[in-house]
């Protein structure tokens, strides 16, 4: 199984008892998964998805569950959110709503830097 370097899918898989092979960047484990030195490539898919499309990839298949989602989050103080629960739910909304408009731009850019 195929992982990025550092992200926390690694050791789920390994805990699995599947051996897992880390690469510097999602553009490295997509050539050896077109490549078939490795089987399956456990990715993020917003990303994994822009450069497949970017790179005009079309000889692999994205299977249609995901192998785990993990919910990242801003987390404010007990006492803040205790004095501001109202900011802090309208902070938490515009995160969602600015990742929804900005995703295309920031998953270029972030492509940009493999």
């Amino acid at each position: 199984m195929g992982v990025n370097f550092g992200y926390s899918v690694a050791g789920d898989l390994k805990k699995l008892g599947l051996q897992v092979e880390e690469a510097r960047s999602t553009e490295q484990n997509l050539q050896k998964l077109q490549s078939a030195r490795i089987a399956a490539y456990v990715m993020q898919d917003m990303p994994a998805d822009a450069l497949i499309d970017m790179l005009g990839i079309q000889d692999v298949r994205k299977l249609p569950l995901p192998f785990s989602a993990k919910d990242y989050f801003l987390p404010f103080s007990r006492n803040f959110y205790a004095k501001s629960p109202d900011l802090a739910a309208r902070l938490w909304e515009q995160i969602a709503k600015t990742r929804k408009s900005q995703i295309n731009t920031l998953l270029k850019k972030y492509n940009d830097t493999l």
